[in-house]
Parts: structure tokens; C-alpha cells; sequence
């Protein structure tokens, strides 16, 4: 998946929008946010984001085995779209030293 520029204009946006966000919960209740959490948050969104932009067809099938491979197929091509968009977003928050970790 190649992101167009209007998507990586929103994804600059959404990663400020999280370092706001964590920011504000690491202030009010006066602890750090632990990397691991915000690894999962910035996961969570690039799946959302990933889901939002590609749609996947799920073509329904009276046979379950093939419905099951019809809901793989498309996991499996929103979760690559996800992975280019959540190492984005870790480079943009600052993370990618800790996508290893």
C-alpha cells in the first residue's frame, strides 16, 4: 500500500494528536507513559486507519471454509496497509527505537 500525500498529512496529524493526548494523561495523573502502551495505542490506530482506507470486501460464501479464507485474505491485506502506517507513526512520536523492544 503507498500512502497519497493527503494520507500522510493525516497521519502527521494523528501523531501529534497522540503525543498531545499522552502528554496530557502523563500531566494530569503525574506518571510517565510506559512505551508499551503507547506502542499498543499507536497500533490500535494504524489498524483503524488501515481498515478505514482500504475497506476490505469480505465476500460472504455459504461454504464457512470459504468464508474463513475470504476474512484471512482480508486481515491479512489490512494488516500489511497497518504495519507501514503504525512504523510512521512511530518515527513521527519518537518510538522507532523501541519498535524492537
Amino acid at each position: 500500500m503507498q500512502l497519497e500525500p493527503e494520507q500522510l498529512v493525516l497521519v502527521g496529524i494523528v501523531a501529534s494528536v497522540i503525543t498531545a493526548a499522552l502528554r496530557f494523561v502523563a500531566a494530569k495523573l503525574g506518571w510517565t507513559v510506559p512505551a508499551s502502551y503507547a506502542k499498543i495505542l499507536v497500533f490500535v490506530v494504524a489498524v483503524v486507519l488501515a481498515a478505514v482506507w482500504m475497506k476490505p470486501e469480505v465476500g460472504f460464501s455459504e461454504d464457512p471454509l470459504q468464508f474463513a479464507g475470504n476474512l484471512l485474505a482480508a486481515a491479512i491485506a489490512v494488516m500489511g496497509a497497518a504495519r507501514a502506517i503504525y512504523e510512521l507513526l512511530l518515527g513521527r512520536l519518537g518510538l522507532s527505537k523501541l519498535a524492537s523492544a
